[in-house]
């Protein structure tokens, strides 16, 4: 389980990096909309992406500090976050992840 201060860590961080994920996202989504093909391909291939991207974590997430630890991971293969950002939370915990990873 997440120590009480990696807790803290987590929560203030996590705000942050949904919203640089949402950034990207739409960045992503104005690329779409500016590609030189029928409009209504476009549309829906905006709506596609929109539809997958609002279940993801970088998107959507629900704090547990039960499930803190598996979040950070995902969040990490799904490349939300970097392993540079990880160093904001103490070293058991940056080993830990890492270990989850590797398996």
């Amino acid at each position: 389980m997440i120590s009480k201060e990696d807790w803290k860590v987590y929560q203030t961080h996590i705000v942050d990096w949904q919203e640089n994920y949402i950034e990207h996202l739409l960045d992503e989504y104005s690329s779409i909309i500016k590609e030189k093909s029928y409009p209504s391909k476009r549309f829906w291939r905006l709506i596609n992406k929109i539809n997958k991207d609002k279940k993801h974590l970088g998107v959507i997430v629900t704090l547990s500090k039960k499930d803190a630890i598996d979040q950070i991971v995902s969040l990490l293969l799904e490349e939300v976050i970097t392993v540079d950002e990880l160093k904001v939370f103490s070293s058991e915990l940056q080993l830990e992840v890492k270990n989850r990873i590797r398996k």
